[in-house]
Parts: structure tokens; C-alpha cells; sequence
């Protein structure tokens, strides 16, 4: 439920084009290698294997994807965890959602001067 309306919530943006979603962590790692997204939203109850050892082999993915993980749980010593572990940004679900939109458009435009650099 809480995927099916983040994908509404973000295709509400224009700018952003969900290309899939998994609900177990291997099954995301497969996805991720498969599609090659510039973005990956990570839930960090996923069931499945922990996240920290997902986020290690998410970034061993080529091109490897801008990492947010969503939380319920934003402590600090969490924070820093997913951060040491690869995550890019780390937001609460109750408290920050609404800069995910803020962290998404800075991430598309970051993509579009790599581009235009090239």
C-alpha cells in the first residue's frame, strides 16, 4: 500500500518515471541490475536480507543509482549506519517525505548538467 501510493506520489511530478518496485530485498537487487535506474527508493524494512548488506551491493551496480532510504526510524546512529553503508540520503517517512520531493528534482537536475557537461 504505502509503494502503490509513494508510485502515485511521484508520478504526480512529471519528471519522474517509476520503472518498478519490488517488495523483498533480493528481488530489488535483481531489479536494480536489470533496469539501471538513476534513482532507488529503499524502505528499510524490506523484508528480505538486511539493508546495509543490500545497499553494499547496490553500489557495486554499473552505473550505480543514487540511493534514499525511507524510515520510520531516523535516529541519528541509523542515519549514519545507511550512510557508511552507501545510502545517499536517509529520510523519515513521518517527518521528511515531503523534502523527498526536493531531494528527487536536485538529483534529476544534477543528471541533466552531467549530461549537458558530457
Amino acid at each position: 500500500m504505502i509503494s502503490e501510493g509513494l508510485s502515485a506520489r511521484l508520478a504526480e511530478l512529471g519528471s519522474i518515471q517509476v520503472v518498478g518496485s519490488a517488495n523483498k530485498a533480493i528481488s530489488a537487487l535483481a531489479l536494480i541490475e536489470h533496469v539501471k535506474p538513476d534513482v532507488v527508493l529503499l524502505d528499510l524494512q524490506m523484508p528480505g536480507e538486511s539493508l546495509l548488506s543490500i545497499l553494499h551491493l547496490i553500489k557495486r551496480v554499473d552505473p550505480t543509482p543514487s540511493i534514499i532510504v525511507l524510515t520510520l526510524y531516523a535516529s541519528a546512529v541509523l542515519r549514519e549506519r545507511c550512510l557508511q553503508a552507501g545510502a545517499d540520503y536517509v529520510l523519515s517517512k513521518t517527518a521528511e517525505l515531503d523534502a523527498l520531493n526536493d531531494v528527487l528534482e536536485k538529483l534529476a537536475s544534477h543528471k541533466v548538467l552531467n549530461r549537458v557537461g558530457r
